[in-house]
């Protein structure tokens, strides 16, 4: 008897518009078409969000770039500011230690010491005063418009410092103007002190370096103070007054641990970028340099601006794009296919679209329908004839495994069978005769695949041969059906192989505890492992863990749950009990340990 395909002839029938809605049809439905032209509107609309996501993403990031570069260069002024100041007093330290090795001065001759700085300090004319004095501090010499008590002072102030090095001093004004004292103490090669020179630098020359290194900045802030917080310079002037504290805003930059950039309001409101070097032990000279937020950030505001009035006037342009060629180029086509596809449902099984491929997606879409719907009218015919088939090679391949296993047993019986034949023989072939009866069991064309009982023991037995005291069973007596009676056995064959790879049945020590019960309407069915090695979660999930937690709860309608803990792996079904089997009359079956 032929059990091929039977083709199912059927006249296609073309759908009109009006039957499907015999009021208006689907052409006067305005309601229709504006939801349509909403939901085209909204995917308009997230097809351009990235757009805007971008430009916005650009504007934070280009500006955040923009300001670190800013911080970056503000804190580099403060460097290029107070380097000019310091090259402002390298000349006059440098000159120091000259005359600090000049014989006219280490004599302490007076009259040659003043000849000798006097033509220095004309030479010079940023040094306003020159000082010399013996080692107790006592001046012996000095040149210039202060008084020699000023100088003394001065002096006095360098011996109290104790400093070895070069001693910047604070703010002092004298006769000539504003002065920055600077000063050292000469020592011999013993590191002895022999005396000290003290100069008043000018600070009009130190005006004048800083000035010319700010030029390039446009309404550039600049203040210069000393170790004491009293403004040295500032440009412009009006700023801070020189010989004053620091404005208030500024103090606690200055006394910071450290140099760094900050943003504040200026006190006449405007945003400033503000670069800060407060003044070290090594270096008695704060700085500070503000500039603009502004101006300094303008360029990438300017572009964000223009790049998301682009973005507006893109997303305008495909709203309305969506808005007018949506309901002629979208919505009628969906409109016959919404139809035919209602028409279908009702049961009319000769509606087709109509459609024809002309190149256009809701033309292949409309062919495609039609082609689908006969297809399933040909699937109709030929489900019946398939599902005699599949009945047909499971019965074959059912045949086929019996004889397979039984063909396993004979060839390892008459291979293995000899005379004192070792203890592992005998495992072998309990094993081999225990998968026999498993698979006997499985492949039954029963409604019920046998009790929960015997379904554990031919599953687990395979695996422990001889030493079945290493895996206890109990619970009620249940017949199991054949469909979830099958997947148990699956997910118990998983179990056990896990077990005797890497958990409890893979040493001699461990032992695996099987059990299950019936509480009311629901089952449960435990796998507790013990004494084996400590159980770790798998870095993937593999097959067997798929078999059990997608096959096993298909089958049961039930929840899987399986923990890895020190102590070992445990796992645990909770299923309906109706989808597992039946329970007997009989209360419970006895443990089957």
């Amino acid at each position: 008897m032929s059990v091929g395909p039977r083709l199912v002839s059927c006249r296609r029938k073309r759908l009109p518009l009006a039957d499907h809605h015999p009021s208006t049809g689907l052409r006067g439905n305005a309601a229709m078409k504006f939801a349509l032209r909403k939901r085209l509107l909204f995917l308009t609309a997230l097809a351009v969000l990235p757009a805007f996501v971008i430009v916005v993403f650009n504007h934070v990031s280009s500006r955040s770039l923009r300001s670190a570069e800013v911080d970056t260069y503000t804190l580099r002024m403060t460097d290029v500011v107070l380097n000019e100041v310091v090259r402002g007093l390298t000349a006059a330290a440098t000159m120091m230690i000259a005359m600090g090795r000049s014989a006219i001065v280490e004599g302490e001759d007076a009259a040659a010491c003043e000849e000798y700085t006097s033509s220095i300090q004309r030479d010079l004319v940023t040094i306003t005063d020159i000082a010399v004095a013996d080692a107790d501090g006592v001046l012996f010499c000095h040149t210039g418009i202060s008084e020699r008590a000023s100088l003394q002072q001065a002096v006095e102030d360098l011996v109290t410092s104790g400093k070895p090095s070069l001693v910047v001093g604070s703010y002092t004004q004298t006769p000539a103007g504003a002065v920055l004292p600077i000063g050292m103490a000469q020592t011999d090669r013993e590191g002895a002190v022999q005396g000290y020179i003290q100069l008043f630098v000018n600070m009009s020359e130190l005006v004048r370096l800083v000035t010319a290194a700010t030029s390039n900045l446009q309404n550039s802030r600049t203040v210069v103070t000393d170790q004491n917080g009293t403004v040295l310079l500032s440009l412009p002037e009006d700023i801070a007054k020189a010989g004053e504290p620091a404005p208030e805003y500024l103090t606690n930059l200055l006394e910071a641990d450290g140099p760094g950039t900050i943003r504040i309001a200026s006190p006449e409101g405007s945003r400033r970028i503000v670069g800060y070097r407060p003044a070290t032990e090594s270096v008695p000279i704060g700085t500070v340099v503000s500039l603009p937020e502004g101006p300094m950030m303008a360029p990438i505001d300017a572009a964000g601006l223009a790049n998301s009035l682009i973005a507006i006037a893109g997303a305008g342009l495909a709203f309305l794009l969506a808005w007018l060629g949506g309901a002629r180029f979208v919505a009628r086509p969906i409109e016959v296919l919404e139809a035919v596809v209602a028409a279908r449902r009702t049961g009319d099984r000769s509606v087709r679209s109509g459609l024809v491929a002309d190149g256009s997606e809701f033309g292949t879409l409309g062919v495609s329908i039609d082609s689908l719907f006969d297809e399933l009218d040909q699937r109709d015919e030929l489900q019946r004839h398939t599902a005699e088939q599949r009945d047909l090679f499971a019965r074959e391949v059912q045949h086929r495994v019996k004889n397979l296993l039984a063909i396993i047993q004979i060839v390892a019986r008459q291979t293995l069978a000899r005379p004192g034949a070792s203890p592992e023989v005998k495992v072998f072939e309990n094993r081999i005769r225990a998968i026999m009866q498993a698979n006997a069991g499985l492949l039954a064309d029963s409604e019920y695949s046998g009790t929960l009982a015997d379904l554990v023991e031919g599953a687990v037995t395979p695996f422990v041969g001889t030493e079945r005291h290493r895996v206890s069973s109990s619970g009620p007596a249940i017949r199991v059906h054949a469909k979830p009676g099958a997947a148990l056995a699956m997910a118990l064959h998983e179990l056990a192989t896990n077990a005797l790879k890497y958990g409890a049945l893979s040493v001699q020590s461990g032992h695996v505890a099987i059990s299950w019960r019936v509480d009311g309407e629901l089952f449960e069915l435990r796998w507790v492992e013990q004494g084996g090695p400590p159980a770790s979660t798998p870095d993937r999930s593999g097959f067997g863990n798929v078999l059990i937690s997608r096959v096993l709860q298909a089958e049961t309608s039930g929840t899987v749950s399986t923990e890895y803990a020190q102590a070992g792996f445990s796992f645990l079904l909770t299923a309906p009990l109706e989808k597992i089997g039946l329970l007997p009359a009989a209360a419970k079956e006895p443990d089957v340990a």
